[in-house]
């Protein structure tokens, strides 16, 4: 069996006085191990040091082959016999001190997170100021029907909260971060179907459509307010010609441009649920040169319409030929 925990010659000094005086041990994994000994034996100094709370002085200990550090904080647990936190923290101030232990918890950004066996399906978690949270999922119809099907609840707001708890204990990060939160929403949990659209015309007499009203793709990249600012943008400069008396082309100088942006987040929007740009996202660090991911984070972040990158002006046949390169990748 493989060995879980490693110590070699552990030794501990407060000051002048040794506590730990080269403790050596191996547990296989599967092992239930009991310290025993009178107080100040050093039992607790033992066990903050495999926690990751106190360094030891000399000596060397791993966790699963891993020295101490976050990798291990995350596969140890610490439950002392006294409150380790100060009488003055709040929950937030909890929160913050304890997302140092894992590296893919950021309580300042949004996180998105896709379910392990289903591509077509992820979920966000939105931080907001005041320590709660906005969080749903996204899935084909025929998915969600499926499992409302094979649950029993009261109402159909209760029955979304058994869809949405369902899939957060699913996607082993977002679980993770969950774990002790309090589902406390306020009013039902509440579903909408058919949120993408679009129209078959954006300007006609006396009317040019701006933003969602133009153009609402998918909410998994927030190009919402992007494509808003972006068709608010052009649509003034085009009408302040008109005022002026100016010759305008409402086709050409507004329609045109704003497709370019439209259409490059259209390209990753797509992508994402026919599996091909999550194949990029999760694809490994060395195997995409960091040129690329710039000029794809680029575009995600609003700049769309910079048709000098690559992953604009060409956007689904660059996207395809790095989805090849990658081949498709692990979300683990």
């Amino acid at each position: 069996m493989s060995i879980i925990l490693q110590a070699d010659s552990v030794k501990k000094s407060y000051f002048t006085k040794p506590v730990l005086n080269g403790i050596s041990l191996a547990i296989e994994e599967g092992s239930i191990l009991g310290l025993l000994g009178p107080n100040g034996s050093g039992k607790t100094t033992f066990l903050k040091i495999i926690a990751g709370l106190l360094h030891a002085t000399s000596g060397d200990i791993r966790v699963c082959g891993q020295p101490i550090g976050l990798e291990t904080k995350r596969m140890v647990s610490f439950l002392p016999d006294r409150n380790c936190l100060y009488p003055r923290m709040t929950a937030l101030d909890v929160i913050q001190f304890y997302q140092d232990f894992f590296d893919d918890f950021d309580r300042n950004k949004i996180l998105i997170s896709t379910h392990p066996a289903e591509r077509g399906v992820w979920s966000w978690l939105i931080p907001f100021g005041n320590g709660r949270s906005s969080i749903g999922f996204i899935g084909e119809p025929e998915w969600i029907n499926q499992r409302a099907a094979g649950l029993k609840a009261a109402d159909e707001g209760a029955l979304n909260e058994a869809l949405l708890r369902g899939v957060v204990a699913e996607i082993p990060r977002l679980s993770r971060i969950l774990r002790n939160a309090v589902w406390d929403n306020g009013v039902p949990f509440s579903s909408i179907s058919n949120y993408s659209a679009n129209v078959t015309t954006l300007v006609g007499r006396n009317f040019a459509l701006l933003g969602n009203a133009a153009e609402f793709l998918d909410p998994v990249f927030s190009s919402g307010v992007t494509v808003a600012l972006q068709s608010a943008r052009l649509a003034s400069r085009v009408l302040g010609r008109q005022l002026r008396g100016e010759a305008v082309e409402w086709e050409r100088d507004f329609v045109a441009p704003l497709k370019v942006g439209v259409e490059a987040f259209r390209t990753y929007v797509m992508g994402w649920y026919d599996g091909s740009f999550q194949d990029v996202v999760y694809c490994r660090p060395e195997q995409v040169n960091p040129e690329i991911r710039a000029m794809i984070s680029s575009v995600l972040a609003g700049y769309a319409w910079d048709e000098a990158n690559p992953f604009v002006a060409r956007s689904a046949q660059r996207l395809k030929a790095l989805a090849e390169i990658c081949g498709p990748a692990s979300r683990e």
